[in-house]
C-alpha cells in the first residue's frame, strides 16, 4: 500500500459540536438509566478536544473486491466500515480475542497493530488513469452512504484534474436505492462520467481507494509523535468493555473526523449556490413514505406545536440532492426524529442548531454516529430522550427484534419543548462541558405530589444511588469485579405485606411488586427497584388475595423456551441466599394479559412446573394472576437476562451451577460426546439453515449423535449436554441451556443462521464466558437469508443460505470434524423441497432462490 496523497498524518484541533442532552422520561428508573449513559458519555466517550485526520489516496496492488470486503492477497484491509466490522469478527473467532482483554488492546495499539501509516510515494503518469475502488455497503441506507462512500469522491478531487480513471463501486448483494447516484450526479459531475457500479466481486492488478488515518490515533506511535492526542482523550479513558475492539474503534471514530467530510461539505455548499429555493430559518424534517415506519406517540401535538413556532415541515426526498443541502444548510434550527436525515448535519450552518427527538435506546445505541459529522460545522446538537412508542413506554427495546423504536412524546414532554423551543433563539451556547446535561423532571414532580413516608423525608427525589437494600445474609459473598462492570450489586429486598401487581393491558394498570410500608415500587420493568409510583397510584381499591407465608419473588414466566431460560430465572438465585425457611417462590405472567384463555393459563403452568423443577427448583411455586398481597416478601436482583446481563451475575451462575451438578455427576459411562444439536425438527415457522439435513448426515458420518432437545424432556437435555465435550448447534434458543450443566472443558460450535458473529459473541458468547470460561467457535458462513414474505430484513424466522463447503472447512480446521469425513451437500431439489415445506406450513407462496442450477439433483457424498 503507497500512499499518493503528501503531506505527514496530523490531527489538527476543531473546535466541534456542542454537544446537549435532554433527558424527558415520565419514569424515574429511565430517568436514572439516561443520567448513567450520559456520565458514561462524558467520562469515556466523547474526548476532551475534537479532532480532525487525513482521509488520503493510496496505490494497491494484487487487490479484490469481494463480500463488500477489500483485500490485498486474499488479506482484509483493515480500513473503513468494511474494515471496522471484519476486525470485530476476526477477533471473536481467532486467539487475541480469547487472551486477555489488556493483550487484546495491547496489540490494537502496538507496533504490530492493524491501525499504522501507509508507506509516502508520488503520483505516477499511470496513476492517473488507474482506477478507483469503492466499497458500498448499506446501499439502500443515506447515513452508511454519506459515512462511507460519498465523502471518498472528496479524496479523487485530491488526485487532481489529470485524474481521469474509472471508478469503480463495488457492491455485490445490495440493493442500492437511486439516492446514491443522484447524489454523486449533483454534487461530482466531474466524476459521474467514469462511475461503474459493479455488482460482483471484482479483481484489480493495480488500484487506487481511499485510506483513513483516524484510527492511527490510537496507536502507540501516534501518540509518541504527537502528545496532543493523550490531551484530547476522555477525562476517565475509553472503556475497554467485553468488546474493546468495537469500543475503541467506535469512540475513536466518534470523535476524531476526517477531511474527506470538510472537503465534502465544502463542495456540497458550493454546488448548491446556485439553487433558486426558499430557505426557512426554522426547519422540521420529517420522515417520508421511503423511510422506515417510526411513528411517534403524540407526533400530531408535537407537529401543531411546531408550526406555532414558525417551522416549516420538510421531506428530504421529496427534493433532489442539490435543493436538500440548500434548505438545510440555510437553516437556523432544525428539528427532527432521530434518523438518517441527520446525516445532513455535515451541511449544516454553523452557527444553527440542531435538535433531535430521540430515545434512552437511540442515545445508546446510535447518537455517537452522527458525532463526528456535526463536529465539521460545529453546531449546537441537542438531543431528547423520550420514552417509548410501545405497549410498555419504559420497558428498553431489543434492538434485534425492534430495531431502533419511535419515542412517546407526552404531554409534559411537549410543554417542557415549547418552553425550551421559546427561549432557545435568544441563547448562546456557552457551556464549558464538551457534552451539556439537562436531566428529567418528571421523577422530581411525582415525589413532589406524593405523600412521603417517614423513610423517605431525608431522600433526594432524583438521587438514584438510595435505594435501601440493605437486606444482606452474612455468609453472602461480595460482587466480583465482572459483576460490578456489568452492573450487578447483589441487591436483596424484604417488604411486609407486599402487593404483587400482575399488571394488566386493559386498564393500564402495570406489573410491579409495591410496598405500602414505603410507599415505594421495589420491583419494575424485569428488575429489583426503589421508585416513588405514579401519582394516581392506588391499590386501596383493589380487591386484593391474601397469602400468608414468607415468598421469594421468582420475576416473570413465559412459554418461549429460549426467553424462559434468559428472561424469567433471573431471580431466583435469591433461594440460595436467604437463610430463613420459606413457603414457596411466586411468578407473574411475562404477558400482563387479563383474558388470558384457560389452554394458555394452563399451558404457562404446565411448562414453567415442569422447566423449574428440571432445573433444581424444588420449592413450591406459583404463579399470580390477580393483585395479591403477601405476608412477608424476598425479593433479588435479576441476575440474568438481555444486553449486558447475558453474562449473569456470579450470584446467579453459582445457584445454576450447583443445583444442576446432580446432572454432571451421573453421566453415563458410554454416553456419546459428541452433539450436533439440529432445528429439522422445529416447526416450519421456525428459522434455521436450508438443507440443514445435510448437516446432519455429515456430522452422522462422523459419529455425531444427531439431538433434536425439543423432542426429549429437559431432563434429557440436561443429561446429554452434561456428558458432551464436543457441541455443534445453529444458533437459537437450545444454546441457552447447555451453560448450566456442562464441563469447562467442553468446545462448543455455533453455526450462525441470522445473527452474525458480534451478536452472538455479546449474547451466547457472554453467556458461556460467564458461567464456565468456555469460548465459543462461531462460524458464520451465510451468503444470503431466504426472509418471509413482508419481512425486511433476517428475524426469527428467516433462514440463512450457506457455503457448506466453506462451513466443513472451518469445522475441520476448529477440531469438530475429521479431514476425511464424508460431505454432504444439499441439492437444489432438496432446498426446494425444504422451501416448500416452510410455505405450506406459513401458508405463504414458495419463493424458490437462485440455487445453484448446475449442481447435482441429488445429495453429493465426496470423501
Amino acid at each position: 500500500m503507497i500512499a499518493l496523497t503528501t503531506g505527514s498524518a496530523r490531527f489538527s484541533e476543531i473546535r466541534g459540536a456542542q454537544l446537549e442532552i435532554v433527558g424527558q422520561s415520565e419514569s424515574e428508573e429511565v430517568g436514572c438509566a439516561i443520567t448513567k449513559q450520559v456520565r458514561h458519555l462524558t467520562d469515556h466517550v466523547r474526548f476532551n478536544k475534537s479532532l480532525l485526520s487525513q482521509t488520503i489516496a493510496v496505490r494497491l496492488q494484487d487487490a479484490k473486491a469481494a463480500n463488500g470486503r477489500l483485500l490485498i492477497k486474499n488479506k482484509v484491509v483493515l480500513n473503513q466500515a468494511y474494515g471496522i466490522r471484519f476486525l470485530n469478527r476476526y477477533m471473536r473467532v481467532n486467539e487475541h480475542y480469547r487472551a486477555k482483554k489488556h493483550d487484546v488492546t495491547d496489540w490494537m495499539i502496538g507496533d504490530d497493530g492493524p491501525f499504522q501509516l501507509p508507506q509516502q510515494g508520488d503520483v505516477s503518469k499511470a496513476d492517473l488513469t488507474t482506477p478507483f475502488l469503492i466499497i458500498l455497503k448499506n446501499g439502500f441506507n443515506f447515513y452508511h452512504f454519506v459515512d462511507d462512500v460519498l465523502r471518498q469522491f472528496s479524496t479523487i478531487d485530491t488526485l487532481g484534474p489529470e485524474y481521469t480513471g474509472e471508478i469503480v463501486i463495488s457492491a455485490p448483494n445490495e440493493p442500492i436505492s437511486n439516492f446514491v447516484e443522484r447524489f454523486i450526479a449533483a454534487l461530482f459531475p466531474h466524476h459521474y462520467a467514469r462511475l461503474r457500479i459493479v455488482k460482483a466481486d471484482v479483481s484489480f492488478d493495480t488500484v487506487i481507494t481511499s485510506y483513513d488515518t483516524n484510527l492511527y490515533a490510537m496507536s502507540d506511535h501516534a501518540r509518541a509523535a504527537m502528545p496532543g492526542i493523550n490531551d484530547a482523550l476522555p477525562s476517565k479513558g475509553i472503556v475497554k468493555g467485553y468488546n474493546p475492539i468495537a469500543n475503541l474503534v467506535r469512540t475513536h471514530r466518534a470523535n476524531i473526523t476526517s477531511d474527506a467530510y470538510a472537503s465534502l461539505r465544502r463542495t456540497a455548499l458550493e454546488r448548491c449556490t446556485d439553487v433558486d429555493i426558499p430557505t426557512p430559518r426554522k426547519l422540521f424534517i420529517e420522515r417520508g413514505d421511503s423511510a422506515r415506519n417510526r411513528q411517534a406517540d403524540g407526533q400530531s401535538a408535537f407537529k401543531d406545536m411546531l408550526f406555532r413556532h414558525g417551522f416549516t415541515p420538510f421531506v428530504l426526498e421529496d427534493h433532489s440532492p442539490l435543493e436538500q443541502i440548500k434548505i438545510v444548510s440555510g437553516a437556523d434550527t432544525v428539528v427532527g426524529f432521530h434518523g438518517a436525515g441527520f446525516t445532513h448535519l455535515l451541511f449544516a450552518k454553523e452557527s444553527a442548531t440542531w435538535i433531535e427527538i430521540g430515545t434512552l435506546q437511540s442515545l445508546r445505541e446510535r447518537w455517537p454516529d452522527f458525532w463526528h459529522l456535526a463536529d465539521v460545522p460545529g453546531v449546537r446538537y441537542r438531543k431528547y430522550c423520550f420514552d417509548y412508542a410501545k405497549d410498555d413506554p419504559f420497558e428498553y427495546p431489543n434492538f434485534a427484534k425492534d430495531s431502533i423504536v419511535a419515542p412517546q412524546i407526552t404531554s409534559r414532554g411537549l410543554e417542557r419543548l415549547d418552553s425550551d423551543l421559546e427561549h432557545l433563539a435568544d441563547e448562546t451556547s456557552e457551556s464549558p462541558e464538551r457534552l451539556a446535561y439537562f436531566p428529567s423532571t418528571a421523577a422530581t414532580q411525582t415525589n413532589q405530589n406524593t405523600s412521603p413516608s417517614p423513610t423517605q423525608r431525608n431522600r433526594h427525589p432524583n438521587d438514584p444511588y438510595t435505594c435501601p437494600f440493605t437486606f444482606r445474609p452474612p455468609h453472602m459473598k461480595s460482587a466480583t469485579s465482572e459483576d460490578t462492570a456489568r452492573g450487578f450489586k447483589g441487591k436483596l429486598a424484604v417488604s411486609r405485606n407486599a402487593v404483587l401487581l400482575p399488571g394488566n393491558v386493559d386498564t393500564g394498570l402495570r406489573r410491579q411488586v409495591y410496598c405500602p410500608e414505603t410507599h415505594r415500587i421495589l420491583y419494575h420493568d424485569m428488575d429489583i427497584a426503589d421508585l416513588a409510583p405514579a401519582e394516581d397510584f392506588d391499590v386501596t381499591n383493589l380487591d386484593l388475595a391474601k397469602k400468608t407465608g414468607t415468598y421469594v419473588f421468582g420475576g416473570f414466566v413465559r412459554v418461549h423456551f429460549g426467553h424462559f431460560l434468559v428472561e424469567c430465572l433471573g431471580p431466583l438465585w435469591t433461594l440460595d441466599a436467604v437463610e430463613e425457611p420459606i413457603d414457596g417462590v411466586l411468578f407473574m405472567p411475562y404477558h400482563a394479559n387479563p383474558n388470558e384463555t384457560l389452554r394458555n393459563i394452563r399451558l404457562l403452568d404446565d411448562h414453567s412446573g415442569r422447566w423449574l423443577k428440571a432445573l433444581g427448583v424444588d420449592e413450591k411455586i406459583e404463579i399470580i394472576r390477580q393483585p395479591t398481597q403477601v405476608d412477608k416478601l424476598v425479593l433479588g436482583e435479576n441476575g440474568l437476562g438481555l444486553s449486558e446481563r447475558f453474562r449473569g451475575s456470579s450470584w446467579f451462575q453459582d445457584f445454576a451451577r450447583s443445583r444442576n451438578a446432580h446432572y454432571r455427576k451421573a453421566k453415563p459411562p458410554k454416553a456419546n460426546t459428541s452433539i450436533y444439536v439440529t432445528r429439522t425438527k422445529l416447526s416450519g415457522r421456525k428459522g434455521g439453515i436450508l438443507g440443514e439435513t445435510a448437516l446432519e448426515n455429515t456430522f452422522r458420518n462422523a459419529g455425531y449423535q444427531i439431538f433434536a432437545p425439543e423432542k426429549h424432556s429437559l431432563e434429557d437435555q440436561l443429561a446429554t449436554y452434561a456428558s458432551a465435550k464436543r457441541i455443534v448447534a445453529v444458533e437459537g434458543s437450545a444454546l441457552h441451556l447447555p451453560p448450566f450443566v456442562i464441563d469447562n472443558d467442553c468446545r462448543i460450535a455455533v453455526l450462525s443462521r441470522r445473527s452474525g458473529l458480534d451478536k452472538i459473541a455479546s449474547e451466547f458468547g457472554e453467556q458461556y464466558s460467564g458461567f464456565v470460561g468456555v469460548d465459543l467457535d462461531i462460524i458464520d458462513t451465510a451468503k444470503d437469508h431466504w426472509v418471509p414474505a413482508g419481512q425486511p430484513r433476517t428475524n426469527l424466522e428467516s433462514y440463512a443460505v450457506v457455503d457448506f463447503d466453506e462451513t466443513y472447512d472451518q469445522l475441520i480446521a476448529l477440531g469438530y470434524l475429521p479431514e476425511t469425513v464424508r460431505r454432504s451437500i444439499p441439492s437444489p431439489l432438496d432446498v426446494t423441497t425444504q422451501i416448500r415445506e416452510i410455505a405450506k406450513a406459513r401458508k405463504q407462496h414458495p419463493t424458490v432462490l437462485n440455487w445453484d442450477k448446475d449442481a447435482p439433483e441429488t445429495v453429493s457424498q465426496s470423501d
